[in-house]
């Protein structure tokens, strides 16, 4: 006898096969059989005619790694039918860390649960005494390797440094991490030179494991960040995902073509470099990510105390790194605040609104909400209109280009809803069938749900989930296929999206007729 019996939906099996009409068959955590089971016994058999069927979704770049030892009920994720992620990606993790606070001054969320691991294994043996609603894995940072292994993380490392980061790689792949993950945009990665970067990519190759690189650029000098992604690739033999290749404000008209034709090139000689791409046209970031180097150095205190002093601040003004050229161009009608807690009254306007009301220029406004922030000095956001949707579609040429969200496991309900997160974090699964799906018709709806299931799940090496397929494992969305759209704006970003009716996760039903269930079977997985 089944356990549950799913009968009569339009079952999409995330191969990018043609849809068809059958049922389900699910034992203990395991999808057992497919087809017509009208004759097969079900201790719970769930209706799920006119619903499109399909694996649940895996999301292989999130920065969850804080909220979930807070609230692992994955709200955000699990209400657009996302059953696996994979957080500590552009170079930040939690783990390990042998100095909390410094863990605390780099990490992009606050800490809410206490600290009592050290190593990245204790780390996940944290995460699986949480009761979690979807499936977890983790890379480790780059930047938790230079933050424990560098006298001065925002520096060049020593030999002896590198050597340390070796070691501590090696470890914590050992403990289950899936990878390394580099943030080179942002300190402490930006500093990095690419030998300590290849040096740090045998070791991941030597395990089998991926490395995903948030490029040092992607703007107008784009093109440096692929190449170098491309080159420690070919020299380590690493397989290298170039986390959401979008590029930004500022890149050539032909800057993603270039990508595609770099990446798929670079394939076909046999080098293991992929991408995986946001379906938004928002980018969001800390505003701090704009100072340079020197000015971030040490404690947040000493952050401000630089923005404060007037001959410094001017200073930073002409020293600004380019991770976002709008804001060197001063186009400041196209950049929003999207978090502050220290001015609220400011959240959801243009920094030329931001200007206008406070009479004073935009980049000192930028600054002085920095200020405000205090100790949380790098959870002021900022989004622009930075990422164009023809580029996604670009991005999508490539077959085994993922969609992933860069987002959060959130909440609009309790100890989560006041922290900061993306405008999309509550609907870019949603987001993305309908912008690439029903209205520019880039990707078929099985295309593109196998871009959000197999494709994800091949990047990572999982080789259990991602298809309804028998022997894998239960993880499954269902939903109404006209009404689940995005639902989040500016004004409310924590708004879940319609349309998703059922959602089950190792077997069991996280989401049942668009309620959350009290049920959480999510595991973490280990490399």
């Amino acid at each position: 006898m089944l356990d549950i019996k799913l009968t009569n939906g339009t079952i999409i099996d995330g191969t990018g096969s043609a849809a068809y009409k059958g049922d389900i068959g699910i034992t203990g955590d395991k999808i057992t059989c497919l087809g017509c089971l009208d004759d097969t016994e079900a201790k719970t058999t769930v209706d799920v005619t006119g619903h499109t069927v399909c694996p649940g979704f895996i999301d292989i770049h999130t920065h969850s790694d804080t909220v979930l030892l807070a609230d692992g009920s994955a709200q955000s994720q699990i209400r657009q039918g996302v059953t696996f992620e994979v957080c500590g990606q552009c170079g930040v993790s939690i783990a390990p860390y042998e100095n909390v606070e410094n863990m605390r001054q780099y990490s992009p969320l606050p800490l809410l649960t206490p600290v009592d691991w050290d190593s990245f294994g204790s780390y996940l043996d944290c995460m699986d005494r949480q009761a979690l609603g979807l499936n977890v894995a983790s890379m480790v940072g780059h930047g938790a390797l230079r933050i424990n292994c560098m006298a001065s993380p925002q520096g060049t490392a020593s030999n002896d440094e590198i050597t340390a980061m070796e070691a501590m790689l090696d470890q914590c792949l050992e403990q289950g991490a899936l990878g390394l993950s580099f943030g080179l945009e942002y300190e402490p990665g930006f500093s990095s030179a690419t030998e300590e970067l290849e040096r740090l990519c045998a070791v991941v190759a030597k395990h089998k494991g991926i490395a995903a690189m948030h490029s040092r650029d992607r703007a107008r000098y784009y093109d440096t960040g692929i190449d170098e992604a491309i080159a420690l690739a070919r020299n380590t033999g690493v397989t290298m995902q170039v986390s959401h290749i979008n590029p930004k404000y500022g890149r050539p008209d032909n800057g993603m073509q270039r990508i595609l034709d770099a990446v798929l090139n670079a394939r076909k000689e046999g080098i293991n470099v992929y991408m995986d791409v946001m379906g938004v046209n928002l980018n969001h970031t800390n505003i701090a990510a704009i100072l340079p180097t020197w000015a971030t150095e040490g404690s947040p205190q000493d952050a401000i105390k630089r923005l404060k002093d007037p001959v410094l601040r001017q200073k930073i003004k002409v020293e600004l790194k380019p991770v976002w050229q709008i804001v060197r161009e001063e186009k400041w009608d196209k950049v929003w605040l999207l978090n502050a807690a220290g001015s609220p009254d400011l959240v959801g306007l243009s920094f030329t609104e931001i200007s206008e009301k406070l009479g004073r220029p935009a980049l000192d406004c930028a600054f002085d909400i920095m200020i405000n922030e205090g100790e949380r000095l790098r959870s002021a956001l900022w989004t622009s209109r930075s990422f164009s949707y023809d580029d996604v579609a670009v991005a999508l040429q490539d077959p085994e280009c993922p969609c992933i969200s860069d987002g959060f496991a959130m909440a609009s309900e309790g100890l989560l809803s006041q922290l900061p997160c993306s405008l999309h974090t509550f609907d870019w699964v949603p987001l993305f069938l309908d912008e690439f799906v029903t209205k520019r018709r880039t990707l078929t709806i099985e295309e593109a749900i196998r871009r959000l299931t197999s494709v994800p799940a091949r990047r990572v090496d999982i080789s259990d989930r991602g298809m309804i397929k028998p022997g894998y494992h239960a993880d499954i969305a269902i939903f109404e296929t006209e009404r689940f759209k995005p639902c989040a704006t500016f004004a409310n970003p924590r708004t879940y999206p319609k349309g998703m009716v059922h959602v089950l996760c190792n077997g069991e039903f996280v989401m049942k007729n668009g309620e959350r269930q009290p049920a959480n079977p999510g595991r973490v997985i280990r490399r």
